[in-house]
């Protein structure tokens, strides 16, 4: 199956057990290797998505310029 996206816990989970499927036999040149780069991009894209999302709902980033 190709993970095309990671835009869910779902999806993420998916990604996360297809790299560890593929992990042992990924050498650079290979179509694994390829898959796994692929793959770790699109998790550590949707991982900073929610960090970001998690921090801008703490109180200390909602600061008003006029409240400093």
């Amino acid at each position: 199956m190709k993970i095309l996206h990671v835009q869910s816990d779902e999806e993420l989970q998916l990604a996360l057990s297809r790299i560890n499927e593929i992990w042992e036999v990924a050498v650079e040149g290979t179509p694994e290797f390829s898959e796994l780069d692929h793959l770790a991009t699109l998790v550590n894209d949707y991982e900073d998505k929610l960090i970001i999302e998690e921090r801008k709902n703490q109180p200390e980033i909602k600061v008003s310029i006029n409240d400093l």
